[in-house]
Protein backbone atom coordinates (compact mmCIF):
# COMPACT_ATOMS: atom_id res chain seq x y z
CA UNK A 1 0.00 0.00 0.00
CA UNK A 2 1.68 3.22 -1.10
CA UNK A 3 1.22 6.71 1.95
CA UNK A 4 -0.26 9.10 -0.65
CA UNK A 5 -0.24 11.63 2.50
CA UNK A 6 1.64 14.86 2.82
CA UNK A 7 2.06 16.37 6.30
CA UNK A 8 2.11 20.17 6.02
CA UNK A 9 3.04 22.86 8.49
CA UNK A 10 0.27 23.15 10.34
CA UNK A 11 -0.35 19.84 11.47
CA UNK A 12 -3.02 18.95 8.88
CA UNK A 13 -2.30 16.33 6.67
CA UNK A 14 -3.33 15.56 2.84
CA UNK A 15 -4.57 12.34 2.11
CA UNK A 16 -5.41 11.42 -1.43
CA UNK A 17 -6.51 15.49 -2.08
CA UNK A 18 -8.48 16.01 1.19
CA UNK A 19 -7.57 17.87 3.85
CA UNK A 20 -7.25 16.23 7.64
CA UNK A 21 -6.56 16.79 10.89
CA UNK A 22 -4.21 15.00 12.74
CA UNK A 23 -5.77 13.96 15.90
CA UNK A 24 -3.00 11.69 17.46
CA UNK A 25 -4.43 12.92 20.52
CA UNK A 26 -7.47 10.35 20.47
CA UNK A 27 -10.88 11.99 20.02
CA UNK A 28 -10.93 14.10 22.70
CA UNK A 29 -8.55 16.86 21.18
CA UNK A 30 -5.68 17.70 23.22
CA UNK A 31 -6.02 21.05 24.99
CA UNK A 32 -9.85 21.57 24.58
CA UNK A 33 -11.03 20.19 28.01
CA UNK A 34 -8.24 22.75 29.58
CA UNK A 35 -9.81 25.90 27.61
CA UNK A 36 -13.52 24.71 28.10
CA UNK A 37 -12.32 24.44 31.88
CA UNK A 38 -10.62 27.99 31.51
CA UNK A 39 -14.12 28.95 29.74
CA UNK A 40 -16.53 28.01 32.20
CA UNK A 41 -14.08 29.34 34.80
CA UNK A 42 -14.83 33.01 33.24
CA UNK A 43 -18.49 32.74 32.59
CA UNK A 44 -18.58 31.74 36.37
CA UNK A 45 -16.37 35.07 37.39
CA UNK A 46 -18.94 36.80 34.28
CA UNK A 47 -22.01 35.62 36.89
CA UNK A 48 -20.64 36.53 39.94
CA UNK A 49 -19.83 40.15 38.80
CA UNK A 50 -23.37 40.56 37.15
CA UNK A 51 -24.83 39.67 40.39
CA UNK A 52 -22.99 41.90 42.08
CA UNK A 53 -23.88 44.65 39.88
CA UNK A 54 -27.27 44.26 40.09
CA UNK A 55 -27.21 44.53 44.16
CA UNK A 56 -25.50 48.03 43.34
CA UNK A 57 -28.03 48.92 41.04
CA UNK A 58 -30.51 48.23 43.49
CA UNK A 59 -28.94 50.09 46.30
CA UNK A 60 -28.24 52.97 43.88
CA UNK A 61 -31.45 53.13 43.41
CA UNK A 62 -32.70 53.15 46.51
CA UNK A 63 -30.15 56.34 47.69
CA UNK A 64 -31.25 58.16 44.46
CA UNK A 65 -35.16 57.32 45.87
CA UNK A 66 -34.04 58.74 49.06
CA UNK A 67 -32.00 61.91 47.88
CA UNK A 68 -35.23 62.48 45.86
CA UNK A 69 -37.27 62.49 48.58
CA UNK A 70 -35.42 64.67 50.52
CA UNK A 71 -34.36 67.12 48.47
CA UNK A 72 -36.44 70.48 49.62
CA UNK A 73 -35.62 72.11 45.92
CA UNK A 74 -36.95 68.55 43.93
CA UNK A 75 -40.29 68.90 46.61
CA UNK A 76 -40.71 72.87 46.37
CA UNK A 77 -40.95 71.98 42.81
CA UNK A 78 -43.80 68.74 42.90
CA UNK A 79 -45.46 70.99 45.02
CA UNK A 80 -45.67 73.59 42.66
CA UNK A 81 -46.83 71.31 39.69
CA UNK A 82 -49.40 70.09 41.75
CA UNK A 83 -50.52 73.74 42.47
CA UNK A 84 -50.46 74.47 38.35
CA UNK A 85 -52.49 71.14 37.86
CA UNK A 86 -55.10 72.14 40.93
CA UNK A 87 -55.34 75.66 39.48
CA UNK A 88 -55.84 74.74 35.63
CA UNK A 89 -55.81 72.76 32.89
CA UNK A 90 -52.04 71.72 32.05
CA UNK A 91 -52.85 69.48 28.92
CA UNK A 92 -52.41 72.61 26.47
CA UNK A 93 -48.96 72.39 27.21
CA UNK A 94 -48.71 76.39 28.33
CA UNK A 95 -47.65 75.85 31.56
CA UNK A 96 -44.80 73.80 30.18
CA UNK A 97 -44.07 76.76 28.13
CA UNK A 98 -44.27 78.88 31.45
CA UNK A 99 -42.10 77.09 33.87
CA UNK A 100 -39.28 76.72 31.01
CA UNK A 101 -39.92 80.47 30.36
CA UNK A 102 -39.07 81.49 33.96
CA UNK A 103 -36.16 78.81 33.76
CA UNK A 104 -37.16 76.00 35.78
CA UNK A 105 -36.00 72.46 34.61
CA UNK A 106 -38.58 70.07 32.48
CA UNK A 107 -37.95 67.44 34.66
CA UNK A 108 -40.76 68.34 37.53
CA UNK A 109 -43.52 68.22 34.63
CA UNK A 110 -42.83 64.41 34.42
CA UNK A 111 -44.73 62.51 36.82
CA UNK A 112 -43.32 61.72 40.20
CA UNK A 113 -46.07 59.84 41.69
CA UNK A 114 -43.98 58.72 44.99
CA UNK A 115 -42.59 61.82 45.35
CA UNK A 116 -45.81 63.58 44.98
CA UNK A 117 -47.49 60.98 47.31
CA UNK A 118 -44.85 61.72 50.21
CA UNK A 119 -46.07 65.64 50.13
CA UNK A 120 -49.39 64.31 51.15
CA UNK A 121 -47.97 61.38 53.69
CA UNK A 122 -45.92 64.22 55.15
CA UNK A 123 -48.69 66.41 55.87
CA UNK A 124 -47.08 69.22 53.83
CA UNK A 125 -50.35 69.32 51.37
CA UNK A 126 -53.72 68.36 52.48
CA UNK A 127 -55.91 68.26 49.31
CA UNK A 128 -56.07 64.81 48.39
CA UNK A 129 -58.54 65.04 45.80
CA UNK A 130 -56.01 67.01 43.72
CA UNK A 131 -53.63 64.07 44.04
CA UNK A 132 -56.41 61.49 43.03
CA UNK A 133 -57.41 63.32 39.64
CA UNK A 134 -53.50 63.89 38.91
CA UNK A 135 -52.83 60.27 39.51
CA UNK A 136 -56.40 58.04 40.23
CA UNK A 137 -55.21 56.82 43.11
CA UNK A 138 -55.21 57.83 46.97
CA UNK A 139 -51.93 58.98 48.25
CA UNK A 140 -51.88 56.32 51.31
CA UNK A 141 -52.35 53.86 48.44
CA UNK A 142 -49.36 55.20 46.32
CA UNK A 143 -47.29 55.30 49.81
CA UNK A 144 -48.46 51.75 50.85
CA UNK A 145 -47.34 49.83 46.96
CA UNK A 146 -43.65 51.99 46.52
CA UNK A 147 -42.38 50.06 50.40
Amino acid sequence: MVNNSAKTEDSSINARGEACVDNRGGLSMPGLLARVRVVEDQNTLAKGERALMKAQLSELSEQILILRLCSKGYRWMRNRLIDAFKLGDTSDGSDREKFSEEGYTMAPLKGDVIVDASLYTSKERSDVDTFERLYGLDPLQVSELSE
